[in-house]
């Protein structure tokens, strides 16, 4: 299992058979739970399956003050 951090979620990425799937957990109790399952995403290449779930986060609303409180630590 391959794992990544990403605007404050901890993303992993395994393999299952010939597909990838990830599963995005939160990193800070006040950041938001995501709508979609914890594993999710089957793409045959892991980085889609990892674009995939930046997406998801993206998408999801975040406190702006939250973000300016992490824009240091953004690894993105």
């Amino acid at each position: 299992m391959e794992s990544c951090q990403y605007r404050g979620y901890q993303i992993e990425a395994r393999q299952e058979w010939s597909s990838w799937c990830v599963g995005v957990y939160r990193t800070h109790s006040d950041l938001p739970i995501l709508p979609r399952p914890t594993w999710h995403t089957l793409t045959p290449r892991k980085d889609d399956a990892v674009a995939e779930a930046k997406q998801s986060i993206d998408r999801t609303p975040v406190k702006r003050g939250y973000l300016i409180h992490l824009a240091g630590k953004l690894t993105i």
